[in-house]
């Protein structure tokens, strides 16, 4: 049986997510059967198909920006978060390219809206694991709590938007401002049609706006060691 919940081992604390595999395996299958369901259209086409793979790219957002968070905060702590989270995105993103460039042979996305669909949801992923990953070195309920809450904002903050009718009102560039739901909307709505701009800026803010919160989290992991170096060696010479 595999393990849902992996157990951790001091001195191997990196080990491969087979609960996670398993997981978004199940996650995926069901957001197919939900969306696209098992019989195909007696006359498949683009326009009858388009709109079905893209309920389904929101849902695995949905399991990205909610599923993964929820799995890996429910856990105990990680002897090393970060590599763990790593590990954690490069299983995901290799599912994700399987998500994302499978349903192009049956839609009229052009490659480059493909590649900004992609890079934009890689990343939020990274953004959403570096959120995971601050949280995950400690067995704090607060944190914890506080990173969650930010994963369900930036969900729903998007249908919200759509539901009170106010997407009009922003522009392309502000897309990633709506979070990966609205995003995975606004770039295959004309799939045909490339990208404009807006929507390349838009993918570039999300992606340096990730390498910051990364780069930020790691600054402060390595303050942080070496104060509890410190500790431990004061600790030792007294």
């Amino acid at each position: 049986m595999i393990p849902l919940v992996e157990r951790r081992s001091r001195t191997s604390p990196l080990i491969l997510p087979t609960g996670l595999i398993f997981l978004a395996g199940l996650w995926l299958i069901g957001s197919w059967l939900l969306t696209v369901g098992v019989q195909m259209p007696l006359q498949p086409s683009s326009a009858s198909l388009e709109p079905s793979l893209r309920l389904l790219l929101q849902s695995i957002v949905v399991g990205l920006a909610v599923g993964w968070p929820l799995l890996r905060l429910s856990q105990e702590r990680f002897e090393r978060p970060v590599g763990q989270v790593w590990l954690d995105m490069l299983v995901l993103g290799t599912l994700l390219q399987v998500v994302i460039w499978l349903p192009r042979l049956f839609t009229s996305w052009t490659v480059p809206r493909t590649i900004a669909l992609d890079l934009t949801l890689l990343g939020w992923m990274a953004l959403v694991g570096a959120l995971i990953a601050s949280a995950t070195g400690t067995n704090r309920l607060t944190p914890r709590l506080f990173v969650m809450a930010i994963c369900l904002g930036v969900c729903l903050i998007g249908p919200l938007a759509g539901a009170g009718g106010r997407l009009d009102v922003f522009d392309a560039s502000d897309l990633v401002l709506l979070g990966p739901v609205a995003v995975v909307r606004a770039l295959t709505d004309r799939g045909a049609t490339l990208p404009s701009t807006a929507q390349w800026s838009a993918v570039l803010l999300i992606g340096l706006v990730a390498l910051g919160m990364w780069c930020g989290l790691l600054i402060f992991r390595h303050f942080l060691s070496g104060d509890e170096s410190a500790r431990k060696s004061r600790s030792s010479g007294a």
